[in-house]
């Protein structure tokens, strides 16, 4: 299994970013997408789009406080079937990368 990340606008958040974060003034959101062939042999295209939620106050032993959550539009968060293609699952990972990611 491969995987890319880029952190955007900086890869290292400070503790005054942590702090926001948990003070709801700043959001981390994670856009991703997964390829994957089915028992079937179908290609399938997973989209992602989740930001960390945390929630305070009132804490039980147990009790999850934190996780990420769908958001944004529904093709942001969906599971489709792909058209049939000569290329590999890590060629179309790839290809599906340097779109969002242009690398010039």
């Amino acid at each position: 299994m491969q995987f890319f990340v880029v952190l955007q606008p900086d890869s290292i958040l400070s503790e005054a970013d942590v702090l926001d974060i948990r003070q709801g003034k700043y959001f981390v959101h994670f856009y991703g997408f997964a390829i994957y062939q089915n028992v079937f042999g179908r290609t399938h295209r997973v989209q992602l789009h989740l930001r960390w939620t945390m929630r305070f106050g009132g804490v039980i032993e147990g009790q999850i406080t934190e996780w990420w959550q769908p958001v944004g539009k529904p093709e942001e968060n969906s599971d489709v079937e792909e058209p049939k293609s000569t290329k590999s699952n890590w060629e179309l990972i790839v290809e599906e990368f340097l779109k969002t990611f242009p690398t010039n």
